[in-house]
């Protein structure tokens, strides 16, 4: 005996329904047997309508006791469907090659999928397309079937921030992190939010557990130094840069960048020997001498940064900084300023 299937009977009858012809199937009773057994009400249609939206499926899935197809019209008569999986695969066959109209298109596209997957994936498409209120719609469905969905909760926060919600943003973004507090991309993103919204304190922290749970990324270290400049902390921002040299080894752009630090905190002495660092490290590398010696000239060590130029001249004689910077010198001796 042939099982009845909701959702294909469904299917089928929802071909018919949005048909450009117009005929529409009432089921009068619920089917129990592989036969069912419905009632078509089409008062006043032209029998060559009849014949033309019958025609799409096999007449022999039929009978029809009471229908008279030579008749002008046709008012009210029995459909017995002999074979309800031929019904449905001709149906749907049907509904593939068939054109339906525009506004019945929208309507079965318009309809949102049954499977949590199939909706997040629609979700994704409506915001891909610009339609982020339909996809914000689908995305709170979701959520409120099943509240632990992180994934859910990081596409609502990310949406919500494109439409400019602070408020809903922070909501799910906050759960999502607690929800999936191992995902490193939906931290960043809480993150980088409260850093935005000028909480860099608490921006910070986050960047700091990033950085501690992933010690060979350059940039969570780099962002949790941002966010610590911005609260006004560079001592702290200094050490930062001392477990970015453990993790990732004596790169050029950490001496660098402490040097910095150092020169604005007034920690002089510290910020040249960052330089000296370099300098011992890359003896031939001329770009290090001549931070050095613009360094010194500020802090009035002419003769110091002047010793350093012509190093950099014995690297490179055409070197305009330096070549500037001896040439400077020279004049201030022939034309010393008067006492």
């Amino acid at each position: 005996m042939l099982q009845y299937n909701k959702n294909n009977l469904k299917l089928a009858l929802r071909f018919l329904e949005f048909h450009p012809m117009g005929n529409r199937f009432h089921c009068s009773t619920p089917p129990v047997w592989p036969g069912i057994y419905c009632r078509i009400s089409t008062p006043a249609l032209p029998a060559s309508t009849i014949e033309t939206v019958l025609g799409i499926l096999p007449l022999r899935c039929f009978s029809f006791p009471k229908m008279n197809l030579f008749t002008p019209f046709l008012r009210s008569y029995i459909v017995k469907i002999c074979n309800l999986k031929k019904f449905t695969l001709y149906s749907l066959l049907a509904l593939a090659l068939g054109a339906l109209p525009l506004s019945a298109q929208h309507r079965l596209s318009d309809q949102a999928p049954e499977d949590p997957e199939e909706k997040f994936t629609n979700a994704q498409r409506e915001m891909l397309i610009g339609r982020s209120d339909k996809a914000i719609t689908i995305y709170e469905e979701l959520y409120r079937e099943d509240r632990e969905n992180a994934a859910v909760a990081f596409e609502l926060a990310k949406a919500y921030y494109q439409k400019k919600d602070l408020l809903l943003t922070e909501k799910y973004a906050k759960l999502a992190t607690e929800k999936a507090p191992t995902n490193r991309w939906m931290a960043a993103f809480f993150a980088s939010f409260l850093s935005d919204t000028g909480r860099p304190a608490q921006a910070a922290l986050i960047y700091q557990k990033l950085a501690t749970d992933y010690p060979y990324d350059r940039e969570f270290y780099q962002l949790w130094v941002d966010n610590l400049l911005l609260d006004k902390k560079e001592k702290e921002a200094i050490l930062v840069y001392d477990a970015m040299e453990r993790s990732l080894g004596a790169d050029p752009e950490i001496y660098l960048s402490r040097f910095e630090l150092y020169a604005k905190t007034g920690a002089k002495e510290a910020a040249v020997a960052q330089l000296n660092a370099l300098i011992s490290k890359n003896p031939a590398q001329k770009t290090y001498l001549k931070t050095k010696a613009a360094f010194l000239g500020e802090q009035g060590k002419k003769e110091e940064a002047l010793a350093l130029y012509r190093e950099v001249l014995a690297i490179d004689p055409e070197d305009t900084d330096a070549n500037l910077a001896v040439l400077s010198v020279g004049e201030d001796k022939e034309n010393p300023m008067p006492t």
